[in-house]
């Protein structure tokens, strides 16, 4: 299946592949977001409200970006932490990028080789039950910085 479809398989017709979004094939001029961005910008306010210090843990994705943006225009200034990992799939970078752009302070928390024991250990602790997903380890790592950063992520 390609991105954003799905089987369906009725019992009359068989199975056919089903497209639940696709991107536009253009984008118009207007980028600032309209009432999407303002909507979003309150929400996430909404839940800022803290006396502890605030985190972001900020991809190079353009969810947690969106996140970042919504969390600056409505007043926050949190710590992005981005976890930095060894080798070509380091997205710390870009991240930070993001960070900088909008003013935010940026750290790049390193994930060694040598950590992955306490990772699986940390991970097993903090789940009471079985999860398999891809990024179990990296999530308890990043996860693992945030908690001696920042109080509400």
């Amino acid at each position: 299946l390609g991105p954003c479809q799905r089987l369906a398989w009725p019992p009359d017709t068989g199975a056919r592949r089903v497209t639940c979004w696709q991107a536009p094939s253009e984008i118009d001029g207007d980028r600032s977001g309209g009432p999407f961005a303002e909507l979003l910008t309150r929400v996430v306010g909404e839940h800022l409200q803290s006396d502890v210090p605030l985190g972001l843990l900020l991809s190079a994705g353009t969810d947690s970006s969106a996140i970042a943006l919504a969390m600056k225009d409505a007043g926050a200034s949190p710590i992005c932490l981005t976890l930095g990992m060894p080798g070509g799939d380091d997205e710390s970078p870009e991240a930070r990028d993001t960070a900088l752009a909008l003013g935010l302070a940026h750290e790049r928390v390193p994930l060694t080789t040598g950590s992955v024991d306490d990772l699986l250990r940390d991970a097993a602790i903090a789940f009471d039950e079985p999860r398999i997903f891809g990024a179990l380890l990296t999530q308890t790592a990043v996860s693992r910085a945030a908690r001696a950063r920042a109080k509400v992520v």
